[in-house]
């Protein structure tokens, strides 16, 4: 009998996932209720200033949680080598990270139109800035683990690409800066990527190893959610029981 994925992890990545959609959702709402803030130009970081601010702080609070929960997911994998170890510590790392960024907000802007420096301002952009690299350096670990698991290896692959992706687009924030032309623009797509690759890994994890290599093969779309496994799974790397 094939191993299957143990309830925890999937209920850990269902919790993580809900993380992320409230986060995003928060994001999402302050666009809504602070019109006045040019999305183009302002980061989302500004908006905790604003009316019902609060909410976005609650928002950088709950992801916070849900990186926890993924970081004990992949944690429980049972895969081998260092990478898992690596990713899991990254998540957790990174998901610590949101919380201090929500408990400090980001400097208010003075009368030029650019941040005021404070130190709770630094230790938010610092927060954010090891938020950002703790999901990239997960993602950078997972790509390697994922295309040893047979069955996996295009989740792998998917992971690659998403990595490259986010290093750029972190690289392009942290050159943009508060104040200049599309920095807004130039953040919030950085951060729907990483969110979207977010909920990826927590949709892996709800659903685990499928029931044949049929169901694998026949896998066509990583991104819709149809995603490609077999009855191996990332819980029978090499240190795992495969057969009962």
């Amino acid at each position: 009998m094939v191993n299957r994925r143990p309830p925890s992890i999937r209920l850990l990545g269902a919790a993580g996932i809900a993380g992320v959609a409230f986060f995003a959702a928060t994001g999402l709402l302050m666009h809504a209720v602070q019109p006045e803030l040019n999305p183009l130009e302002r980061l989302g970081s500004d908006y905790v200033h604003g009316r019902l601010g609060w909410i976005f702080v609650v928002g950088f609070l709950v992801i916070g949680a849900g990186l926890g929960a993924f970081a004990v997911a992949v944690h429980r994998l049972g895969t081998n080598g260092g990478r898992r170890l690596l990713a899991s510590s990254a998540l957790g790392v990174s998901g610590a990270a949101f919380v201090v960024t929500g408990l400090f907000e980001t400097d208010p802007l003075g009368p030029d139109g650019l941040p005021m420096r404070t130190m709770t301002g630094h230790v938010h952009n610092a927060g954010s800035f090891v938020a950002f690299a703790g999901v990239i350096i997960a993602a950078a670990a997972l790509s390697r683990q994922l295309p040893r698991v047979p069955g996996w290896e295009r989740r792998g692959r998917v992971t690659r690409v998403f990595t490259w992706v986010m290093a750029v687009a972190l690289i392009g924030t942290a050159i943009a800066g508060p104040g200049a032309f599309l920095a807004g623009l130039v953040q919030r797509v950085f951060v729907a990527i990483l969110l979207t690759w977010l909920v990826l890994l927590g949709v892996w994890l709800w659903r685990g190893p499928a029931s044949s290599v049929a169901d694998a093969t026949n896998d066509t779309d990583v991104m819709s959610g149809a995603d490609m496994t077999n009855e191996a799974g990332l819980a029978d790397l090499p240190g795992e029981d495969e057969q009962r």
